[in-house]
């Protein structure tokens, strides 16, 4: 069938019917309730997991840097892309550090290994 317009720009990617990739105002809104609310309640470097009172269970990944060819950050931190794409060649992802409140975001190479969420439309 014909895809139907989303009227707040949702992306659905690769994510399931009735869920779609969050932009950076979505991960906005998500930061409202602080980097302690999002992160698990395990497994970060050093203990310092979160509440995970939202249920979002954010879990430290890291990423895969093309350019070097490796992985990074895996316990310290986690990675998410955005659906905010910022040329052929960058795309904004969101980092949650370990021992940071706030979320980052940047652009990178659209190589990169990061994760990828998926939001439940409402």
């Amino acid at each position: 069938g014909t895809p139907i317009a989303d009227p707040n720009h949702h992306i659905q990617g690769i994510c399931p019917d009735g869920w779609y990739l969050p932009n950076e105002t979505t991960y906005s809104e998500l930061m409202a309730w602080g980097g302690d609310a999002i992160r698990s309640d395990s497994l970060w470097l050093n203990d310092l997991n979160g509440t995970n009172s939202t249920g979002f269970n954010a879990l430290p990944a890291g990423f895969y840097n093309t350019t070097s060819e490796q992985y990074c950050f895996l316990l310290g931190n986690t990675f998410f892309w955005s659906s905010n794409s910022e040329s052929n060649i960058t795309a904004k992802y969101v980092e949650l550090q370990c021992h940071c409140p706030e979320l980052l975001f940047i652009n990178a190479n659209k190589g990169n290994g990061y994760s990828i969420r998926c939001v439940r439309k409402l």
